[in-house]
């Protein structure tokens, strides 16, 4: 009954601020033609914009009363200013579909998001335009991710990541976190100077549909999500015989090797120095699973772990899990079939929106996509970057010839030392 409340409220301030009449369109222009602008009020659209400003005459709507203080200022304005605004209206109609070529797909950061959510969430909000991505190549792009051999093409070759220093694996993290939330600021930032400044052509009152632009490729990366739930879901790796849990946190899948190798060595010396003194007996030993990293450096006999969360550890430094299929499902395709659709009427409604935008000059213009592509270029890059340590742990040499000298039925023996392996659910 107290949920009910909270969410009724919540949508009557959500209908109030969308019903509001705004007062402040004409306060503030883009910084080439502020100026101009307010001379041009001030000297020919006064009366006009006072009118606005108090809501008069009562019977217009504020469609009207905006509309009368535009055609005042279109009229008094030169020819150059009405050229250079259409100019610019091409150059912000093309910003959705660069970014949209910039940015990654839902398969992407819904993939990204299994290991590092908040990550994700940051990175969807800094790419405001979604890549295109067909039903079928959804299914595609994660049977490629599974399938060690098909996913060379994604990592970084010739990079060891064995080679990355332990002690600057959590400054790699840190930094993913600073650069792509410096991105998402950018965004958030734009798209509330962008909805200021906002008077569009075919809807001049309404001032809140440039964020609302941006806010809509959260919900199409969530989509994704909720997509790649239906189709898949993580399950542990599988332990190997013999092997006392390693340490994890910002270790490649070689080192955790070694590592449980080591282990396995230092417990059979153990117990066998315990055997000689005592004269036989049983020794219980309690291994300890952390997915953190070790006090005392790469090996497994630090002494005591600290335990950090997967989600500020790199990708090719994680514990091993396997991606296992879910059943088809009708919901699935549904899903990512809707998706796909959405994704591009996503770009028709950003090129309707930025290219109605009035008294934005070229050099502004290029301000703004600018920036838009230059949160869309970090935040593709990390996408990589971690998609390629995904990667380099799922195809490396080691597991391609186990899986080439390995019988077919033998499945888990051939994949088990990958970061994702392909099942199915029975």
């Amino acid at each position: 009954m107290l949920a009910s409340r909270y969410v009724a409220a919540a949508v009557s301030l959500l209908w109030a601020a969308a019903r509001g009449r705004p007062t402040q369109q004409f306060d503030q222009f883009s910084s080439t033609w502020h100026e101009a602008v307010q001379e041009i009020i001030q000297r020919k659209c006064l009366r006009e914009f006072n009118d606005y400003k108090a809501g008069l005459p009562a019977q217009h709507s504020q469609r009207e009363r905006v509309t009368r203080v535009l055609n005042c200022i279109l009229t008094d304005m030169s020819d150059l200013y009405k050229v250079n605004i259409a100019a610019s209206a091409v150059v912000l109609g093309s910003a959705p579909m660069i970014l949209q070529a910039l940015g990654s797909t839902t398969a992407e950061t819904a993939l990204l998001g299994l290991r590092r959510p908040l990550l994700s969430f940051l990175l969807a909000a800094g790419s405001p335009a979604v890549a295109t991505l067909k039903s079928s190549e959804f299914i595609e792009m994660l049977a490629r991710f599974v399938r060690g051999g098909e996913t060379r093409n994604i990592g970084l070759p010739g990079f060891r990541w064995r080679r990355v220093h332990a002690g600057l694996r959590p400054a790699i993290s840190l930094a993913e976190y600073v650069v792509v939330g410096v991105a998402a600021t950018n965004v958030v930032l734009l798209a509330y100077e962008m909805g200021i400044h906002a008077i569009l052509v075919f809807t001049p009152a309404k001032t809140w549909l440039p964020p609302l632009w941006t806010l809509l490729a959260l919900t199409i990366h969530a989509g994704g999500t909720i997509a790649l739930h239906l189709r898949v879901r993580v399950a542990p790796a599988e332990a190997r015989p013999g092997d006392d849990p390693p340490p994890t946190g910002f270790m490649t899948q070689e080192e955790r090797d070694e590592a449980a190798a080591a282990a396995a060595a230092a417990a059979a010396a153990t117990s066998e120095k315990k055997k000689q003194r005592a004269g036989g007996g049983i020794s219980i030993g309690i291994g300890r699973a952390s997915s953190g990293f070790s006090r005392g450096g790469r090996g497994g006999g630090g002494g005591g772990w600290w335990t950090v969360p997967n989600e500020f550890i790199p990708s090719a430094f994680q514990r091993p899990c396997r991606l296992v299929w879910r059943r088809e499902h009708a919901a699935f395709y549904a899903v990512s079939w809707f998706l796909s659709i959405v994704t591009v009427a996503h770009v028709l409604f950003g090129t309707l929106i930025f290219s109605s935008l009035l008294f934005f000059s070229v050099r502004d213009s290029v301000k703004v996509v600018a920036r838009y592509a230059g949160s869309a270029i970090v935040c593709r890059a990390v996408v990589r970057f971690e998609l390629a340590g995904l990667t380099e742990a799922t195809t490396s040499t080691r597991d391609a010839a186990t899986m080439t000298a390995a019988p077919v039925a033998d499945e888990e023996a051939a994949t088990r030392g990958g970061l994702f392996r392909a099942d199915v659910l029975g």
